[in-house]
């Protein structure tokens, strides 16, 4: 039997804080080993501003918290590994950090999170700070989280018939016009292939050429509406 006060030392990245009561917060903490843990940070606004700021969201630390009896663990102390603060100074950056998060936040209850997500969570967070497309980096991700999360695979070919080239998604699997379903999500050829570079790709030199045109800034937005849903 585990006691009831464990003492629990992991490297996380903090993606909601809510303040509580007078000057205490609720914070969430991804990590890879415990997924997302819920912790009371009892005083923080009190503190000092490092403080405080270890208990800010898109923060990078290393965190110690008691384990009590409840799931609601108790921050002890903690170390900032990064703020990264490049994100906090555009708008632009901020907005597809902050998806980061709440993409994350939305698969909460997912036993395998942590495992899956946390690495690309933590690497796409660092790209972020200097890519310089924000919007083609957050397409990346959500490619990747949903691949990740079984939502949905692309493939350059119709999974189906194994046939004739995919360009629509139809329950999570890549389809030909002749195996999809009326209501799949269709896409068009360059669109596809930008989609299948952007989840494929291994490293970030791969994609860092990349613009997204004008007229496909749409396709970011559709893809971000996918990953909100939780499904393709």
């Amino acid at each position: 039997m585990r006691p009831h006060r464990e003492t629990i030392t992991t490297e996380g990245v903090v993606l909601r804080s809510l303040p509580y009561r007078d000057a205490d917060k609720i914070v969430t903490i991804f990590s890879k080993e415990w997924g997302m843990m819920t912790c009371l940070a009892k005083g923080i606004c009190r503190g000092k501003s490092r403080e405080v700021n270890l208990t800010s969201p898109l923060c990078l630390g290393e965190f110690t918290l008691f384990k009590g009896r409840t799931s609601l663990f108790t921050l002890r102390e903690g170390t900032i590994y990064s703020l990264h603060r490049a994100i906090r100074t555009s708008l632009l950056r901020l907005e597809v950090g902050q998806h980061f998060l709440s993409a994350i936040l939305q698969r909460e209850k997912r036993a395998n999170i942590g495992d899956l997500t946390y690495p690309l969570l933590k690497q796409y967070l660092k790209a972020l700070c200097h890519f310089p497309d924000p919007l083609l980096l957050q397409m990346s991700f959500d490619i990747k989280l949903m691949t990740a999360q079984g939502e949905f695979l692309l493939e350059p070919l119709c999974q189906r018939c194994r046939r004739y080239p995919a360009h629509i998604l139809c329950g999570g699997e890549s389809c030909c016009v002749r195996c999809a379903s009326p209501s799949g999500e269709s896409f068009l050829k360059e669109e596809w292939e930008l989609l299948l570079r952007c989840g494929q790709a291994r490293q970030f030199s791969k994609i860092w050429a990349e613009n997204l045109p004008k007229d496909m800034i749409g396709l970011a937005e559709r893809i971000r509406k996918m990953t909100e849903r939780g499904n393709a």
